[in-house]
């Protein structure tokens, strides 16, 4: 009877300690996955901050462009007609 009692008990210790094994898998699984869930969410928040960025700059660069643009076309087309009625002025002074 002795002996059936020791090797229940040492069964119980068996199984005991695989259980704690397996709480160990479940917990760093658990972790595991948590992680990773985090990392995807973030990877995909940053995904679309960095796509805003990139349109918030081209918007920004050719608005940059087009005032540069217009500082150096004249907003006017100049003649001939308009040189030659300057021209009496600059000589009269």
């Amino acid at each position: 009877m002795n002996e059936i009692n020791k090797q229940s008990k040492a069964g119980d210790s068996v199984s005991s300690q695989g259980g704690g094994a397996l709480i160990e898998v479940l917990i760093a699984n658990a972790l595991f996955l948590t992680v990773t869930a985090g990392l995807m969410s973030a990877f995909g928040h940053t995904e679309s901050l960095w796509s805003a960025l990139k349109s918030a700059e081209t918007s920004h660069q050719m608005i940059i462009n087009k005032q540069r643009e217009n500082i150096i076309s004249e907003p006017y087309e100049q003649t001939w007609d308009d040189i030659q009625r300057l021209t009496p002025i600059n000589s009269a002074t």
